[in-house]
């Protein structure tokens, strides 16, 4: 919004821009959320953002796990190969192209015309640069990974860089503003279309080609509905004092997320270069599964987390019982089910994506170890950055991708099996160092409840893989299907009992959330 907009105000439907005569700030009847408005202040906010961002992420990794499981029959390894070669690089300039910017939208505490608009011109700069970059440098990359389809691949996906960079500064004002419904319906229904049109395109032959288009689709998709949803559009309000002001927010986030791209990349990189496309694209199956599931398991918390610790970060109490709530809802849910993958990873692979993929089953049963001790750390990254310890995850971040990167250069000379097994020496070595952190924040006692809180869907998820591994190892009929259908719910009824009997708060919070969620779609 320009300077010609006066004194008039205006209520904005995404977090936009309202005017006033000297000062121009987003509407806080709508970024701040008054207790009152909420029905129940905070914890009511968070609680159902988490319900939506926890729809949006189970809908859109189903819809990903089924267009993989349909497109993992259609392509060959070569083609999953060559796409993630080329995700390496475009997850890479996606980071760069945000920036950090949405995050740090949020967690500013006051938001003002100047801020926005100085986001989203230098956004526009840096994503029209990567665009520009990508295109020069898909040759040499090409030729340097010894992968040929990688040139054509970045061409056609450069324009996303510029999408992404543009769209930033709307996403931040609608999380600002706990839209999370309105993203959840924009980003299911973008993974639709994609699911669409990446499936069709295999059907009619394109190979991996299809799994490039399904990749550029959904930041176009998203970019377009967004821009479609809020009220804010760019102004001339550039400012670099605010943008710097910004900057030393979003660098922290930004910073992370490279050491964690540099960490959950490299392998790929390496193995590409080294092993081949063919190679990969088998370790990127078992890779993609267990990262889709900690997706849908982890990530919808962490949505939420940021907004909602950034306001209480001044409360002790009320951030230690949120902390504690979080670690609960994660590791309850995700533990048994990374448990039960990992031990009946040859009858999933078999009933998923075909006997033809079995070769993937090491490294996903190690990753499935992975998944179970990142669902205990997901909300410490952001917990962290939420109460004013970015710079110590940043670090953190830092030290872990050194040891994720030295260890990988040095075990795919052994395979895939032993580059999967990096993740988890990293995530054992680098949980007592964030615990201690985390110790030093909240109060004292902490711990120990974390560590109760753990024990029970710990148990649980121990009894449940001995019974799972019984019943697959037994498996009379002689069918995967079959002994899948067995193992399954007989080892979710084992977990449902340890939870009545030694995690009673645990299941009430599980019942909490499942009635939130049969209230939302009741409402729909």
């Amino acid at each position: 919004m320009g300077a010609s907009d006066g004194g008039r105000r205006r209520r904005s439907r995404g977090g936009g821009i309202s005017g006033e005569p000297n000062q121009t700030r987003l509407d806080t009847s709508i970024v701040a959320l008054e207790p009152s408005s909420t029905g129940g202040g905070l914890k009511g906010q968070a609680i159902r953002s988490f319900v939506w961002t926890g729809f949006q992420t189970v809908s859109v990794r189903l819809l990903s796990l089924v267009t993989f499981i349909v497109l993992a029959r259609l392509l060959t390894p070569h083609d999953f190969g060559v796409a993630a070669m080329a995700g390496v690089f475009t997850t890479l300039s996606a980071l760069l192209a945000a920036g950090g910017f949405s995050q740090a939208i949020v967690q500013k505490e006051t938001l003002e015309a100047e801020d926005v608009d100085s986001v989203f011109w230098v956004g526009m700069v840096v994503g029209v640069t990567l665009t520009t970059l990508t295109v020069i440098l898909a040759w040499p990359l090409a030729d340097f990974f010894r992968v040929p389809e990688l040139k054509a691949a970045l061409w056609v996906l450069s324009p996303m860089f510029l999408v992404i960079a543009i769209t930033s500064p709307h996403l931040g004002l609608l999380q600002r503003a706990f839209r999370f419904a309105t993203l959840a319906r924009v980003a299911v229904s973008g993974n639709i279309a994609a699911t669409v049109v990446g499936v069709s395109a295999a059907l009619a032959g394109a190979g991996y080609w299809s799994l490039i288009i399904q990749t550029l689709m959904v930041p176009v998709w998203t970019s377009v509905a967004v821009w479609s949803i809020s009220d804010y559009r760019p102004g001339f309000r550039v400012s670099s004092q605010r943008f710097r002001d910004l900057f030393r927010i979003s660098r922290q986030f930004m910073g992370d997320r490279l050491m964690t791209f540099f960490y959950e990349q490299t392998d790929k990189a390496v193995i590409g270069r080294e092993l081949g496309t063919a190679v990969l694209g088998v370790y990127s199956v078992a890779y993609r599964l267990i990262f889709v599931m900690l997706d849908v398991l982890v990530v919808s918390v962490q949505a939420v987390a940021l907004p909602a610790f950034s306001r209480a970060q001044r409360d002790g109490k009320r951030l230690a019982n949120g902390y504690l709530t979080a670690i609960r809802l994660c590791t309850t849910v995700s533990m048994p089910i990374f448990m039960f993958v990992a031990v009946a990873a040859h009858d999933v692979v078999v009933v998923l994506f075909g006997s033809e993929w079995l070769a993937a089953v090491p490294a996903m049963q190690i990753f499935c170890a992975y998944g179970a001790v990142q669902s205990f750390l997901a909300y410490n990254t952001v917990f962290l950055q939420a109460v004013g310890y970015a710079r110590t995850v940043f670090w953190l971040a830092a030290a872990g991708t050194a040891v994720q990167i030295g260890m990988v250069v040095l075990a795919v000379q052994h395979g895939t099996t032993w580059v999967a097994a990096t993740f988890l020496i990293r995530a054992c070595v680098m949980t007592p160092v964030v615990v201690g952190v985390i110790g030093r924040v909240l109060r004292p006692g902490v711990l120990g409840a974390v560590l109760r809180t753990v024990s029970v869907p710990g148990l649980g998820s121990l009894l449940l893989g001995l019974v799972t591994a019984g019943l697959v190892n037994w498996n009379a009929l002689g069918s995967p299907w079959a002994a899948l259908a067995l193992a399954l719910p007989t080892g979710v009824l084992v977990y449902l009992a340890v939870l009545r009997l030694a995690g009673p708060q645990h299941l009430r919070e599980l019942r909490a959330v499942a009635g939130m969620m049969r209230g939302r779609s009741a409402a729909q």
